[in-house]
């Protein structure tokens, strides 16, 4: 779907709100707010909208790992986790000021994948100036281990990391 599709999408949802709001009381108008940014969210991600207690009962220690970055330990405030349809893929998402973490899961399968798979990607949230494209890198990646997160860890920690503007020689 094109950019201008999605905003004429996302436009008419919008004025259909808007009429509704009309009708509706304050409580059910925020719901249906609610319902409709699920609903843009999954259709973005290509999955189901997920809350990290039930991402607890299939991946105990990635929800554990991410529990630690994820300000004041709120998951749920800070990332956005999606359950992928064949059950076994789950991806997380969350922003800093200028950038977009995707983490990808695939919970170890005796049929498929038997050391499971984590890796992160990020993408920029806009363009440098002069591009009409935003850029993007690949972060670390292997099987599903602490190992293997602690590296992604790390590199989003040294990528986000700013230069002093001082000098100090």
């Amino acid at each position: 779907m094109s950019n201008k599709e999605e905003a004429t999408n996302h436009a008419v949802a919008k004025e259909k709100i808007i009429r509704e709001d009309q009708v509706l009381s304050k409580e059910e108008r925020e719901i249906e707010r609610i319902k409709h940014n699920v609903e843009l969210i999954e259709e973005k991600r290509g999955g189901k909208l997920i809350f990290h207690k039930d991402l607890e009962e299939v991946a105990p220690s990635f929800s554990r790992w991410l529990k630690t970055i994820a300000k004041y330990g709120n998951v749920d405030k800070t990332m956005i986790i999606i359950k992928h349809d064949d059950h076994d893929r789950y991806n997380v998402c969350f922003y800093t000021n200028d950038n977009c973490y995707s983490i990808s899961l695939t919970l170890p399968n005796s049929e498929k994948n038997q050391r499971g798979y984590l890796g992160c990607v990020m993408s920029e949230r806009k363009p440098l100036p002069g591009l009409p494209y935003t850029r993007g890198n690949d972060f670390p990646d292997g099987p599903y281990t602490e190992k293997t997160w602690k590296a992604i860890i790390h590199k989003i920690l040294g990528y986000e990391m700013k230069n002093l503007q001082i000098d100090l020689k």
